[in-house]
């Protein structure tokens, strides 16, 4: 995969998390470039406006393949790819707010 491809198709699906849940934030950084092709980001996602740490994501920009995660979420094996793990992603954090939304109203 093209690293500008990953880089747009990460941030697009980070930004739908964060308009489809109210309270979401995310970050990334580089956490390692040798200049040569290994580039390694890091992403994080925060819930409740960045109070709380939902997940750390470490991927490799030019291949995708997502190297470690700290999602405590997430139970069984993860997706290696980013784009997958991130649309997992998505539908877990969907399902915990709207868990949370529901406890919320008193049920």
């Amino acid at each position: 995969m093209e690293s500008n491809f990953i880089n747009k198709a990460v941030k697009d699906l980070l930004d739908k998390v964060c308009s489809d849940l109210p309270g979401y934030r995310w970050d990334s950084l580089c956490s390692y470039s040798n200049g040569r092709g290994l580039t390694l980001i890091e992403l994080n996602l925060f819930r409740k406006d960045g109070q709380e740490m939902a997940g750390r994501i470490a991927y490799q920009l030019e291949t995708g393949e997502v190297l470690r995660y700290h999602y405590p979420a997430f139970s069984g094996d993860a997706p290696t790819e980013i784009l997958d793990f991130l649309l997992d992603v998505m539908n877990l954090e969907s399902q915990i707010h709207a868990t949370k939304t529901y406890l919320d109203k008193g049920a």
